[in-house]
This record gives structure tokens, sequence and C-alpha cells, in this order.
């Protein structure tokens, strides 16, 4: 063996090659260079085809994304267009995004009606609870007919004068009123023809005084009235408290006849 390495050791290259092939040795470790130049085209072309074909790919893909966007642009373009036709509620229109928001702010007008309409109901719910407790404090003015059922005509009568000078009277003022029950009642008390009931009424506690002797001595105001003639209300009301005192008798009978 060692024989042989010295012997293919002083032999030139060339010759061994061809030994070799002869031979059958170094086949395997020896790959021609023109097929190895094949072989090397052959990577380099498919890497190149690789490179261009994910060129190609990234490409299509801008051009989808840009194609996207202008389809994009023109459907908000025409939704533009389909605004003017919306009309909220009719089901055949068009759903568009700005038909959408004038759906949304014509559903907020609609919630805003419903709370304008439960505080309405609400405040007449107060009008009847208000009315109903001027009834039950006025019981005791019947016997003058200044009790709020007797005064109901000519409530009546002053709330229809006060909503022809006003047609949101009611709405616009009464509603908001706290008690606007007694605000009927007063509205009643200021009318021409009860403003004399109210004196009776005056004139009776003033009687009740007197009679019970409760009647302060000082004078309180007040002019002398002389009682001849016939008396009359007014001359009553002139008097002062000592007057009235000690016409107590006259001004009684008085009032049993105006009753």
């Amino acid at each position: 063996m060692e024989e042989r390495k010295e012997e293919l050791a002083g032999k030139p290259e060339e010759k061994l090659e061809q030994e070799n092939q002869e031979t059958g040795e170094g086949a395997q470790e020896t790959v021609p260079k023109k097929q190895f130049d094949g072989l090397l085209r052959d990577i380099q072309e498919e890497r190149r085809l690789r490179q261009y074909f994910a060129t190609q790919v990234d490409e299509t893909k801008r051009a989808a994304e840009e194609m996207r966007r202008q389809l994009q642009k023109l459907e908000e373009e025409r939704q533009n267009k389909e605004f003017d036709k919306y009309v909220p509620g009719d089901d055949e229109e068009p759903i568009t995004k700005a038909g959408l928001m004038k759906a949304y702010e014509y559903m907020k007008q609609t919630e805003r009606a419903q709370k304008q309409a439960e505080e309405m109901q609400r405040r007449r719910m107060n009008l009847n609870e208000s009315i109903n407790k001027t009834i039950a404090k006025y019981t005791n003015r019947a016997k003058y007919s200044l009790d709020f059922d007797s005064l109901r005509p000519v409530i009546d009568r002053e709330l229809s004068r006060k909503i022809a000078e006003n047609p949101n009277f009611v709405e616009g003022f009464l509603l908001y009123e706290k008690d606007p029950g007694e605000v009927l009642y007063e509205m009643a008390l200021k009318a021409p023809d009860v403003k004399d009931r109210l004196k009776l009424i005056e004139n009776d506690e003033l009687l009740s005084k007197v009679e019970g002797r409760k009647v302060d001595k000082t004078d309180l105001g007040g002019t002398h009235v002389s009682l001849s003639g016939e008396l009359t209300e007014e001359k009553i009301m002139k008097m002062s408290n000592e007057e009235r005192a000690k016409h107590w008798k006259e001004i009684g009978e008085f009032m049993k006849k105006r009753k």
C-alpha cells in the first residue's frame, strides 16, 4: 500500500485524473465542471424567480388596497347623494351613514318630546292635588259662598279671561306654580263681584271680637262716623275700633239683615 502511494506521488495530476477515470478511483468525489455550472445556473434562476414572484405579489397587494380605497370613496360619494332622499321611519329608503345620523337626531328629539310630555303630566297631577287641598282649606267659607266650589264659576270666568290674554297662561305659567290651586282661588277673590263678599268675612270677624269683648280699647285709626240716617257697609268700614265697639248692636242688626 505504501508503495502505491509513493508511486502515485511521483505522477503528474493529469495522469492521476486519467488513471482514476480508468480505474474508477475518486469517481464519486469529482463533479464535472460543465455539470456543476449547470446546477449553479439552475439555483440562481430559481432564486431570481422567487424574488420576481415575491415582488409581483407585493405589487398586487398594493394595487388591491388602492382599488379598495377607490371603491370606498365612490361608495361614500353615493351615500352622500342619497342623504336628501332619506326619510326617518321609511323602510324603503336606503340606509346610509348620513341617514343614520339623521335618524339618531330624530330619535333624540322624540325622547326630549316624551320627557316634556311626562313633565307636563306630573305638573297637571300637581294642579289637581293643589286644587283638592285648596277646597279643603276654605271649606269654612261656604256660608259666605267663598269656598272653592262656590267660586268655580268665577274661577272659570277669570281663567278664560287670562287665557284670552295669553294662550300659554296654563302651560307656561299656572302649571309651573308651586301651589296652582291657591293661585286660582286668589284670582277669583280679586274679581270685583267677589270683593264685597270678603267684606262680610271681615265684618263677621270684627263682630265676633266685639261680642266676645275682645276688641282693643285703643283707637287704632279710622274716622268719626255719624250713625244718623241709614247704616251702610261703607260707614262701618270707616269706623274706628272704639266706634265699632260702641255701636256693636247696630252693626250686628245690620249684618243680620245683610245675610
